[in-house]
């Protein structure tokens, strides 16, 4: 079944693939934004872009249709926005 985030119901937890634009480390994975920088100064070992993950929803904002999403990887959060979040699904937890 295709679940939409409007199906997802309290007390349930849910899990989404998730994209978002956030700092990468030089491996691609999500990293610390950089100090100390200068206007204009290019960072040496971090960069934005795309960064797409599978998450556990935690908060969903329906009026504002934005979803808050911690990332299994690398254990970030992310608000992302609802048409950025596919395949989800309800959470199998395992003990």
């Amino acid at each position: 079944m295709t679940y939409t985030i409007q199906d997802c119901t309290p007390g349930t937890s849910w899990a989404a693939r998730f994209r978002v634009y956030t700092w990468l480390d030089l491996d691609g994975n999500p990293t610390a934004p950089p100090q100390g920088l200068e206007l204009g100064q290019t960072p040496e070992n971090a960069r934005i872009g795309e960064y797409t993950s599978l998450g556990v929803i935690s908060t969903r904002d329906l009026e504002h249709q934005l979803v808050r999403v911690q990332d299994t990887a690398s254990t970030h959060e992310f608000v992302v926005n609802n048409t950025d979040i596919w395949d989800i699904d309800t959470v199998e937890w395992a003990n």
